[in-house]
């Protein structure tokens, strides 16, 4: 079944139930082309299965995954894949980075050890710590 306002298909109605908003192929229940908007006084976008397998959101780029966010086995997972980044960005600059070697930057978004922590360009007081116990060792 399909719908046609203004004269060109916007919504389709497979016979397996599959619903395509802007897709004539939906390949899910609910397949939308386009943005997708959830607006209500305490909106919320809810996740519930009941499956063997965890639920998850994933984000793709051209059809190849890039990041998730989900829960496995009862655990909040946070994955960057193929070698990306995870950045976490305030007012529009990155603030701290986690490499895919593991790496932790604050105020650097190139970090050269496992923790690297710079304020206003110079080293701060954690990577001096830090420095002194590699020399320990």
């Amino acid at each position: 079944m399909s719908f046609y306002p203004g004269g060109s298909e916007k919504v389709r109605i497979t016979s397996a139930g599959n619903v395509g908003i802007g897709s004539t192929v939906p390949g899910a229940k609910l397949d939308v082309v386009g943005d997708l908007r959830v607006k209500s006084g305490g909106a919320a976008i809810i996740l519930d299965t009941n499956a063997a397998t965890d639920g998850r959101m994933e984000y793709k780029y051209n059809g190849t995954r890039k990041a998730l966010i989900g829960v496995d086995s009862d655990n909040l997972q946070i994955s960057a894949d193929s070698g990306n980044y995870l950045q976490f960005i305030t007012n529009g600059s990155q603030r701290m980075i986690i490499t895919n070697g593991g790496g932790v930057g604050i105020g650097t978004s190139n970090p050269n050890y496992a923790f690297d922590v710079y304020t206003n360009g110079s080293a701060d007081a954690l990577m001096s710590i830090r420095a002194c116990y590699r020399d320990w060792e």
